[in-house]
């Protein structure tokens, strides 16, 4: 966090219920953001964040692994094309049994 704003808007959103979570300066190599239930606002040894919502995406796989194609889960219902790049396409699954002509969706874990 840099800007006064920025604090501001990460200290409203805990007053309105959002989760937080903060990042000790000397960890900032590894990324450990921890959930924060009661922030301390010590701004000068801690960032912090409002917690980020997990993301989903499905992969649509053909009857030999291939990958046909990749999608975000933005909204319930609503789907958002993503753009396949070289480490996507080249996806390919030893045993297609189970995902053989069928979507994968996974969902990011953004607790520790």
């Amino acid at each position: 966090m840099s800007t006064l704003e920025e604090k501001i808007a990460v200290m409203q959103a805990h007053a309105k219920g959002k989760s937080i979570q903060c990042l000790y300066h000397a960890d900032r190599v590894k990324s450990l953001w921890m959930d924060v239930p009661q922030p301390s606002w010590n701004w000068s040894s801690f960032d912090y964040r409002v917690k980020p919502e997990p993301e989903e995406i499905g992969i649509l796989f053909n009857s030999r692994g291939h990958v046909l194609s990749v999608y975000r889960l933005t909204t319930p219902g609503k789907q958002e094309n993503v753009p396949l790049d070289s480490d996507t396409a080249s996806i390919w699954l030893n045993d297609v049994s189970d995902l053989a002509n069928k979507t994968l969706r996974l969902r990011e874990v953004v607790d520790e």
